[in-house]
């Protein structure tokens, strides 16, 4: 079975795909995280539960989307269950 990495409010989603291996599930839990999150150059799924919002901070004149995605390369991953 593949690794599930969990993620509650106040812990960092980014921090958690950077750990995770390839192949892992990052289930990120109810919450809002104020981050920007990369999945660049990951093979993982990113799978909320309970509808968690990433919601990026915003600066002024900052143009960011919340999360970046990109699938360039082998690299394969999924995400559902976000709001």
């Amino acid at each position: 079975a593949a690794l599930a990495v969990h993620v509650y409010a106040g812990q960092s989603v980014q921090a958690a795909v950077d750990a995770a291996p390839a192949g892992a599930t990052v289930v990120v839990h109810e919450g809002v995280y104020h981050e920007y999150v990369s999945l660049a150059g990951k093979s993982l799924h990113l799978v909320g539960q309970g509808r968690p919002v990433i919601a990026a901070p915003a600066a002024a004149g900052d143009k960011r989307p919340t999360a970046t995605l990109c699938a360039a390369g082998p690299h394969r991953f999924s995400v559902t269950g976000f709001v």
